[in-house]
């Protein structure tokens, strides 16, 4: 049941829990919500009080601002003393972390706001149920859960999207404290190399596993005698047809370099450097893979340092005439930096011979450097490539 009553702006109070927090108002220190009261003060300076009513709810001799706040702020600045606002008497905590919420589709919270009333409401109510209310999938709710449990406090300063990449890796200690101790601004660099190393260690984890059952031993240093056979980066590449005493060497990454007696006679020269160009083979694919992945993470934001890469006509000759025809002219943007992509990812080695290719090692060192500038963190396979290529052009007596 709702009245309207006239109530006195001194007995009216935003909610607050057991210990004194209030946990269903703004941050008014921040400077965006500083400048939306007085906005909204401005707005309601001929009257005093708002044209639409504030919400209340009774709590013995004063009153809990349900919904409105910023209202009641307003109202603060203008000075006035008296309005008349809805007395919600059949409400509860539930619902009133629910209308906060719902609330944010008015006008937009900041992260950090939105993320502590998703995490009161999760205090109060099951996964489905906040998950229907935030708009978000009930396994993000449980990873936000799962979050609160390993930061404590620290979650009342996190976004949600930094909670729940903190709860995809709960049973990680060291990524928790890294993710937990970062800015708002790195942690999804340092969440995507997380997921990357964490997929690499799974894929080695299954490499090694059909190594051993196909009876294949894993060393670090391989037995006198044994020749290098072919590189393997998945079970399915793992041939029938290996020796006997055949035995497994890790290279970079999921790739794993097969070792074994064979039959005609090998020049230890030609096989050490048929292995290295085999590894350095990986290396770009896992340095291609990485950076088609992080780009497809972060195609919609604004990239000009990747657009300057692009002709001046970037797409393909299809869109090129149809624009022509049509006389559309497209802006910049996301078909821009997924072109400057695949322009300015050179592959610095033969795709056959898996030497080094001069000319395109500049062009790659430089792509790299515009990726990094732009938040993208290399993983360890490309770090390991750049040292190569440096090498290169410094042996070939290329100063860049």
């Amino acid at each position: 049941m709702t009245t309207i009553e006239t109530v006195s702006i001194e007995d009216v109070y935003p909610l607050e829990d057991e210990y004194g927090n209030q946990y269903l108002s703004r941050d008014y220190s921040t400077k965006e919500n500083k400048a939306y009261v007085k906005e909204l003060a401005r707005s309601m300076a001929a009257k005093g009080v708002p044209d639409e009513p504030v919400v209340l709810v009774r709590d013995g001799g004063i009153y809990r601002i349900k919904a409105g706040n910023s209202r009641v702020m307003a109202m603060r600045e203008l000075g006035t003393k008296r309005f008349e606002a809805v007395i919600d008497e059949d409400d509860t905590p539930q619902s009133l972390v629910e209308a906060a919420i719902r609330t944010n589709t008015k006008k937009k919270y900041e992260a950090v706001e939105e993320s502590r009333f998703v995490q009161q409401l999760a205090l109060l109510a099951p996964d489905e149920y906040v998950g229907d209310v935030a708009g978000m999938e009930p396994a993000k709710v449980a990873r936000i859960r799962k979050a609160r449990a390993v930061v404590d406090d620290a979650a009342e300063d996190m976004s949600l999207l930094r909670l729940i990449a903190i709860g995809e890796f709960a049973d990680d200690p060291e990524a928790v404290k890294e993710l937990a101790n970062c800015t708002e601004k790195e942690f999804e660099r340092i969440a995507d190399r997380l997921r990357r190393n964490r997929e690499v260690a799974e894929k080695r984890s299954e490499m090694e596993a059909a190594l051993a059952a196909r009876g294949i031993e894993v060393t670090d240093c391989v037995p006198a005698g044994l020749s290098y056979i072919l590189p393997v980066c998945s079970p399915e590449d793992i041939p029938d047809d290996l020796p006997c005493d055949a035995v497994a060497r890790s290279s970079y990454g999921c790739q794993y370099g097969i070792y074994g007696t064979i039959a005609e006679e090998v020049d230890p020269e030609e096989e050490a450097r048929r292995a290295e160009l085999d590894a350095r083979k990986a290396l770009w694919d896992a340095t291609s893979d990485a950076r088609e992945a992080w780009l497809a993470g972060h195609v919609e934001e604004p990239m000009p340092a990747l657009w300057e890469l692009t002709d001046e006509s970037p797409y393909n000759y299809a869109v090129d005439r149809f624009v022509e025809e049509h006389g559309i002219s497209l802006p910049k943007g996301p078909a821009d930096a997924i072109n400057a992509l695949f322009e300015g990812n050179e592959r610095p080695i033969d795709r056959w011979s898996g030497e080094l290719r001069t000319d395109r090692c500049r062009s790659f060192l430089a792509f790299a450097d515009i990726l990094r500038g732009l938040g993208y963190e290399p993983p360890q396979e490309e770090e390991e490539l750049c040292r190569i290529v440096k090498e290169h052009l410094e042996s070939e007596g290329d100063d860049q």
